[in-house]
């Protein structure tokens, strides 16, 4: 992620670059990839590889899931401790509730799903605000997730 730092009359000032190490994920992805290109496994082997794959990044990340009005479905237990709402708070809500206000004047969450409507993943700094009032950030990574019959429309038309 590289973000732009702007003196106070608009000038550029410098870029600051954040990165996460992503590299266990990546492992994980290569070897669940590995996994599954083998023909010889059966459909139970595959299960179990992708359960293993899914644990493994339950563990190393916090996901949100959201319906594509907003409305939060899932959030795993790293959400949950990092923002510390439980679950059955989270779910049923607008996820702009623990989003800061300088997101919602900026409607940012509109211009983000604009984005995903391209079928482009998002890459963005969300400064969130705890249950306790307290300010946590996160890099977040947004990716819509598509049923395969859109997802083979929208392969045949980049061709």
């Amino acid at each position: 992620e590289i973000v732009p730092i702007f003196n106070p009359d608009g000038s550029l000032l410098e870029y600051m670059s954040i990165r996460s190490d992503i590299t266990e994920l990546e492992e994980y992805r290569q070897i669940l990839k590995n996994e599954l290109d083998t023909k010889n496994k059966s459909l139970e082997d595959n299960i179990h590889y992708i359960e293993q794959y899914e644990d493994a990044i339950n563990r190393s990340i916090a996901i949100l899931r959201t319906d594509d009005n907003n409305i939060i479905h899932y959030a795993n237990d790293n959400f949950c401790n990092i923002s510390g709402y439980k679950l059955d708070e989270l779910v049923g809500t607008h996820c702009s509730s623990f989003r800061a206000e300088k997101h919602k004047i900026r409607k940012d969450c509109k211009k983000i799903f604009k984005e995903l409507e391209n079928h482009k993943s998002v890459s963005k700094v969300m400064t969130n605000v705890k249950k306790n009032g307290e300010t946590f950030f996160s890099n977040t990574i947004i990716f819509g997730i598509t049923s395969m019959m859109d997802y083979l429309k929208y392969d045949r038309m980049l061709y």
